[in-house]
């Protein structure tokens, strides 16, 4: 009898495990996909496309688990619960997040290995070089994780070299006078807030810091910090960092403050003809205020001031977001960005005047992003 209803308890278990795996199998395969995660501000990956060769060099079944883990039914649940069990350990990161004093987030940042990153490089290098047999000077600033600048606050289990390897890769590829190296003056000011506790960009006084530094190498006089009004727009903003930790709640919610400064009201951003200004306040009223400096990323934008400028092209990740407020005060400004813009850059530099090229892009990006290679075009 005892046998029997063993027996029988593990029929039913099997019945229910193979019920939930069906359920989550059709879930994934049929309900709709979402290409954007709201509280994780980030692209989310769609089903690949099956081909042949795809499946041969294995491309196919390294999309298909990526999309997987993207599109995973209750996935924010899943993940909530994962980062409760890992705090709960005594562990000191939830998804990847290094949680200190439940104050700081610090993402992680480990890459299974820099080829990206190298072939990024190569390629800024090559457009660099390019840039100057044209007699355009071209630079590259590059904007450092928190984890580089923070690493005072990493718990003593991490190496004093821990994240050095790509910067290695940085320095033995970019030639020195094309390099804007943002790493040393925001360590040399890490009393500062440089970075939100919450969120992986820098904050407006980090950018501003970042803004000393580019006009320094292109021979700009900087706008003092007393030249600007500090307006407190959010103190609520709980950032990237929070949204991939999975934590349902967090201590020090991040202030974010705008340098403003006179007429900034004035200056027109103008994409597919359509205008906007430079600051989105609508943002503030959603999970991403980051959103806030030129509304966010796209593929192109014309930044104009009333009176004309020289021509700069920047070509950027969002890390430049937060700068070119102040760059506006000198140039007038092309913005390029690589996700999203698909057309060719050559082309487009030929075709226009500019003074000089600035390249602006988290380390970060760097070593995972492959659109990157589209300089080249």
């Amino acid at each position: 009898m005892k046998e029997r209803s063993k027996k029988l308890i593990d029929i039913i278990f099997c019945i229910i495990l193979l019920i939930f795996s069906l359920s989550l199998m059709f879930s994934l395969l049929f309900s709709k996909e979402k290409s954007f995660s709201e509280k994780e501000n980030r692209v989310l990956k769609t089903r690949p496309s099956v081909k042949i060769d795809r499946i041969l060099d294995g491309r196919f079944f390294s999309e298909f688990s990526k999309y997987c883990a993207d599109q995973f039914p209750l996935r924010e649940f899943f993940t909530g619960i994962s980062s409760f069990i890992d705090l709960s350990l005594g562990r000191i990161e939830a998804n990847g997040i290094i949680v200190i004093n439940n104050k700081v987030l610090i993402p992680r940042n480990d890459y299974s290995n820099n080829q990206i990153l190298h072939d990024n490089l190569k390629a800024i290098a090559t457009f660099i070089e390019s840039n100057k047999s044209n007699g355009l000077p071209s630079y590259i600033v590059v904007a450092p994780r928190s984890l580089d600048v923070n690493k005072e606050k990493l718990p003593i289990c991490f190496s004093n070299d821990y994240g050095t390897a790509e910067y290695d890769a940085l320095y033995n590829t970019i030639k020195k006078q094309n390099l804007i190296d943002t790493l040393p003056c925001l360590t040399k000011n890490v009393k500062e807030k440089n970075f939100y506790n919450t969120d992986h960009h820098w904050t407006t006084h980090g950018a501003y810091i970042a803004y000393l530094e580019i006009t320094n190498r292109l021979g700009i006089e900087p706008y003092p910090i007393d030249f600007f009004n500090v307006d407190i727009v959010s103190t609520d903003f709980l950032g990237t960092s929070f949204s991939r930790s999975g934590l349902y709640s967090f201590d020090d919610k991040d202030t974010i403050v705008l340098y403003r400064y006179k007429n900034d009201d004035k200056i027109i951003i103008t994409r597919n003809g359509k205008e906007r200004p430079l600051y989105d306040f609508s943002a503030l009223e959603h999970s991403d205020k980051y959103r806030i400096f030129l509304g966010g990323n796209t593929d192109i934008l014309e930044i104009r001031n009333q009176e004309a400028k020289p021509k700069l092209l920047i070509i950027k990740d969002s890390f430049a977001n937060s700068v070119i407020p102040f760059l506006t005060l000198h140039f007038d400004i092309d913005v390029i960005d690589l996700r999203y813009y698909k057309n060719s850059l050559s082309s487009y530099i030929s075709s226009n005047d500019f003074e000089a090229v600035l390249l602006l892009f988290g380390i970060d990006t760097l070593a995972t992003e492959t659109s990157c290679i589209n300089i080249r075009k």
